[in-house]
């Protein structure tokens, strides 16, 4: 992701169009954000009881889809605001931010 990141802010130093290498890697994060969800896809019926599953999953859903639309609304003003380097570097914040919660599971 931090590759991504720099990538998106100067891919200048690489041979050939950069066109090509952000495209290339952005490619590579949906693989790997794809990978990651299906990998994930047990979490919440392992960290679940079973007779709270509907309830939970059908929450995480609708949570995680209501906060996609509102973050790109905000970003997005954040970097007609103050330029998209610095929009993309709070972006990419948040997410590592988002992900620590992840590392303190237990196995169950």
């Amino acid at each position: 992701m931090v590759l991504i990141l720099l990538l998106t802010i100067d891919a200048s130093f690489l041979p050939g169009q950069s066109v090509l290498w952000v495209g290339t890697f952005y490619a590579l994060s949906g693989f790997c954000t794809s990978v990651s969800a299906v990998a994930g896809a047990d979490l919440i019926a392992r960290l679940c009881p079973p007779e709270m599953l509907g309830a939970v999953a059908g929450a995480q859903r609708t949570a995680t889809m209501g906060i996609m639309p509102l973050s790109a609304l905000l970003i997005g003003l954040l970097g007609a605001l103050l330029g998209t380097t610095i929009a993309t570097g709070m972006w990419l914040v948040l997410a590592l931010a988002a992900a620590v919660p992840c590392f303190r599971l237990q196995n169950r």
